[in-house]
């Protein structure tokens, strides 16, 4: 009895660091052309500066340094129809990622992956759909979920044999999961934890999986589990990243709300961080344009205001049918 009241004391002693906090009312005016305008498609924040697409165009970066924000063109359509040797409309359906001084991502249009340079805008190919295609063996789709990966590349869907594939800065293509595991599911969100492990939401099996590097697979968060905190069925994960001091945060859309786990112990720590008031959808983090996801931005250690679309501060929160929740130790 003494030994299991110990284990027990022990147990209870265990504590995690605390989930990161939103972002200030400041650092989210960055992002605040998109409302303003209503004209954004996606956009990613870095720290203080934004990287807004405008109606399939170029690209935009806004700053705001000590509360002043300025913006200035990366790059034009003109731009990008000389890098893509085409005219087509930029698509970068899943936003942009960051990999050091560069915007990188998917552009769904060419289904090719790209690089931008934050400072002088200069657009670059990283792999092609031919190249795509013959890695996989099949008519290559680069419309799935992506994330920056820990070599600086970058970790997507191919979605045309469902294969998830990593590609380096230099082009080099490879397998993280073969087309055989997620043929029939339907990926949303990706991300890796600090030891490299990546993690991914299956809207199929309604469970997020999480591959070691040793290539182990497990179930980290399931539709039960998820039930038992939202009274929600069918469970659908989307923009799954993970924050700093272990913390792992995804989109939940049955119930349009924001959930949080320790990557130590993803069960006994899940909880929600930005909830619809009420359980209800009728307001919440869909309600401006269905843009406002997390995998549309980088981060540098917080989640940024995507989680309050309108009104865009901090202070006004509460407003509208949102609640802020945190995990307590």
């Amino acid at each position: 009895m003494k030994k299991v009241l110990l284990v027990l004391i022990l147990t209870a002693s265990v504590s995690y660091a605390a989930p990161v906090s939103l972002i200030s009312e400041s650092t989210y005016l960055a992002g605040q052309t998109r409302t303003a305008t209503g004209n954004t498609y996606s956009h990613v924040i870095d720290g203080q500066t934004a990287y807004v697409e405008f109606m399939k165009g170029g690209v935009t970066k806004i700053q705001n340094i000590n509360g002043v924000q300025t913006s200035s063109v990366l790059f034009t359509q003109t731009d990008w129809a000389a890098a893509s040797g085409g005219s087509a409309s930029l698509t970068a359906f899943y936003g942009f990622g960051m990999s050091g001084n560069n915007l990188i991502w998917t552009d769904t249009a060419s289904d090719a992956v790209w690089t931008a340079n934050t400072t002088t805008g200069a657009i670059t190919n990283i792999v092609s759909k031919t190249a795509i295609g013959s890695f996989v063996g099949g008519t290559a789709a680069t419309n799935g979920a992506f994330t920056v990966a820990p070599n600086g590349g970058l970790t997507f869907m191919e979605t045309g044999t469902k294969t998830m594939l990593n590609v380096d800065l230099s082009g080099n293509l490879t397998t993280v999961l073969p087309a055989g595991f997620t043929e029939n599911s339907i990926i949303s969100g990706l991300t890796y934890d600090s030891a490299g492990r990546v993690y991914w939401g299956d809207n199929t099996a309604d469970t997020i999986y999480r591959k070691a590097t040793d290539g182990s697979i497990e179930a980290v968060i399931s539709s039960s589990e998820v039930y038992a905190l939202t009274n929600q069925t069918n469970a659908s994960f989307n923009d799954i990243f993970a924050g700093p001091n272990g913390w792992m945060y995804f989109y939940e859309a049955a119930d349009n709300s924001i959930l949080q786990f320790n990557i130590s112990n993803p069960e006994a720590t899940l909880s929600i961080l930005v909830e619809t008031s009420g359980r209800a959808n009728t307001f919440g983090l869909y309600s401006n344009g269905g843009v406002d996801y997390l995998t549309y931005h980088a981060y540098t250690g917080d989640i940024m205001g995507v989680v309050v679309p309108e009104p865009t501060t901090i202070g006004l929160l509460s407003l509208g049918g949102l609640l802020l929740r945190r995990f307590k130790k």
